[in-house]
């Protein structure tokens, strides 16, 4: 069970996404007091995707923008299944990105220092990274791997390659970090650092697919 898990209150969430299924307006404000947190969590950490640091009233503004577009879908989402800022994490993505385009179209870019300039880093590649909000969906420790990710904050780029290096590890590459690093624009010792660094904490979790 992840952290996220244990600190959200299910059977809330499912009675409020029934009321929104329903048009209840109210529920989605009631919603956003209860769930805040949350999705205040997923706007940082899917602008942090794009290299752009939120402000707490972008932060706030971002999580409201979230729980109106949960409660525009909440008649598909499924009890039982992924959290509903985890579901909703493909749109809440896209949403981001097209903030950001607005954001950063201002900026002064020659003004910016090197490490503030604005990226759609190799991180957003639609493979892996979307395989696993699909998967999410129907399996249970996909579902909880992802919830654990956005909790802790590890980044997309993180995740794709840990899920990557464990992949050709299984597959029975000899030389997995630097299959990886080709993937990846990393160097083969930064991918063992990145693997290695989220196993840990995956196996100090109990997440069930990091064994």
């Amino acid at each position: 069970m992840t952290v996220v898990e244990r600190e959200v209150d299910r059977a809330r969430v499912e009675e409020l996404m029934t009321l929104m299924a329903d048009g209840d307006v109210g529920a989605m404000a009631e919603f956003r007091i209860c769930f805040g947190a949350n999705l205040k969590a997923a706007a940082r950490w899917h602008a942090r995707q794009f290299g752009w640091t939120l402000d707490e009233g972008d932060v706030a503004s971002m999580a409201t923008q979230f729980a109106l577009e949960i409660a525009d879908r909440a008649a598909s989402w499924q009890p039982g299944r992924a959290l509903p800022w985890t579901w909703a994490s493909r749109r809440f993505r896209e949403v981001v990105r097209l903030e950001w385009k607005t954001e950063a179209a201002d900026w002064d870019y020659d003004a910016l220092p090197d490490h503030a300039h604005p990226r759609l880093s190799a991180s957003t590649d639609p493979d892996v990274i979307d395989l696993v909000h699909e998967l999410a969906d129907e399996d249970a420790r996909v579902r909880a791997l992802l919830e654990w990710t956005e909790n802790e904050g590890i980044s997309a780029r993180d995740l794709k390659v840990w899920i990557e290096f464990r992949q050709q590890k299984n597959q029975g590459d000899p030389s997995p970090s630097k299959t990886v690093a080709g993937m990846t624009g990393l160097s083969p010792s930064n991918v063992r650092q990145v693997a290695h660094r989220v196993t840990t904490r995956a196996v100090r979790a109990n997440l069930a697919i990091a064994a």
